[in-house]
């Protein structure tokens, strides 16, 4: 059964509370599922888009990292002081990763993420 938000007010404050709790330099971090972090991301800037149906939360300004090798199998939104916001639990189909697979020394990269907020 999905649950469903059907006020435009509630998805709005959801998404401006996302972006409250993302700002300033917000980082993406790419685990295994053993908890070895593969990969982080950081210096990224949340934003609004009110203009999407669903709201979305755009990240955009994440600064590249070099990668470990391991499998990803989540992957996290964090605040500056790593404190965690949002967890992907399938991120190569929610983030859109081209591999789940990183080795080391690949360059990780992504150029933006929008995270819709559930309706």
């Amino acid at each position: 059964m999905a649950t469903n938000i059907t006020s435009t007010a509630l998805e709005a404050a959801i998404t401006a509370a996302i972006v409250s709790e993302l700002n300033p330099n917000c980082k993406l971090a790419f685990y295994t599922i053993a908890n070895v972090e593969l990969a982080t991301l950081t210096g990224g800037t949340a934003t609004a888009d009110a203009g999407t149906s669903p709201d979305q939360v755009g990240i955009t300004g994440l600064v590249d990292d070099t990668a470990e090798s391991g499998d990803v199998n989540y992957a996290v939104l964090t605040d500056a002081s790593d404190a965690e916001i949002l967890r992907f639990t399938d991120p190569v189909n929610d983030i859109g990763l081209s591999n789940g697979t990183f080795t080391l020394g690949d360059t990780i990269s992504l150029t933006s993420l929008a995270v819709a907020v559930p309706v």
